[in-house]
């Protein structure tokens, strides 16, 4: 796992009292390229519904039992998908 890998690196390094914090994670879900096959909504939600049961479950990795202290959700809805109003278009542009 890419944490445990980062944990490792740490403590080779020293500093295995500074706590790792995943920002940001995900699954690709573009419908405006046809070419990404694998981005699609089945893995999408595949992946979210894998990453709550993981949570749930409280289990961690094999280098930090523990599990996840919190996370939050901000955008379970691709952006690209959403319906618009004319306000929020005119907004980003």
């Amino acid at each position: 796992m890419i944490v445990d890998a980062v944990i490792t690196a740490k403590a080779v390094a020293g500093h295995e009292n500074i706590p790792v914090i995943v920002a940001e994670t995900g699954w690709p879900n573009s419908i405006l390229d046809a070419a990404e096959i694998d981005a699609n909504e089945l893995y999408s939600e595949m992946y979210v519904k894998g990453l709550l049961g993981h949570l749930r479950s409280g289990q961690g990795t094999p280098l930090r039992k523990k599990g996840v202290a919190e996370a939050y959700v901000y955008e379970l809805v691709d952006e690209e998908a959403k319906e618009t109003t004319s306000s929020q278009a005119r907004a980003r542009n």
